[in-house]
């Protein structure tokens, strides 16, 4: 539907402004997204970049002063012996976790999709944790409200 025409015989849109409807229909998603993505950036972002500052320094909790090393921190890791051991333990559990997960979620995920006896109550088993801490709060809450004994 298109608008009245004005005096001058253009509708408010045609007359080389932009409408506020087009602006707000424009650039309405990236106006709501950054207060989002401000919050994330600091909870995130802001403590990774300080991570890596503080590994070029002598941080310590208990001692507050503290100077810039540079890499002696790297090398003093790099030197260590369990250093290795403790690398390939940490990619050998990360990698086998994963491999498992993978295969045992996707054999879980065919087993339940499968149009066998009894299935619907396996299902349902398998989602008894999940159902189980909504009620448990609402139960929790339920106590706290109570005129008696709350």
């Amino acid at each position: 539907m298109r608008l009245p025409a004005s005096r001058d015989g253009l509708a408010p849109a045609d007359r080389g402004g932009k409408s506020i409807t087009r602006l707000i229909d424009k650039y309405f998603l990236a106006v709501v997204s950054w207060p989002s993505l401000l919050i994330m950036l600091v909870v995130t972002a802001v403590p990774f970049v300080v991570t890596i500052g503080l590994a070029f320094t002598n941080y310590n909790l208990v001692r507050t002063a503290w100077k810039w090393v540079g890499i002696a921190n790297f090398r003093t890791l790099f030197n260590d012996p369990q250093t290795h051991t403790i690398l390939f333990n940490t990619v050998y559990l990360v990698g086998g976790t994963t491999i498992l997960d993978t295969v045992f979620g996707l054999g879980l995920a065919i087993l339940l999709d499968t149009k066998i006896r009894g299935v619907g109550f396996i299902r349902s088993l398998y989602l008894l944790p999940i159902m189980t801490a909504p009620i448990v709060v609402a139960l929790t809450w339920r106590a706290m409200f109570n005129n008696q004994a709350g």
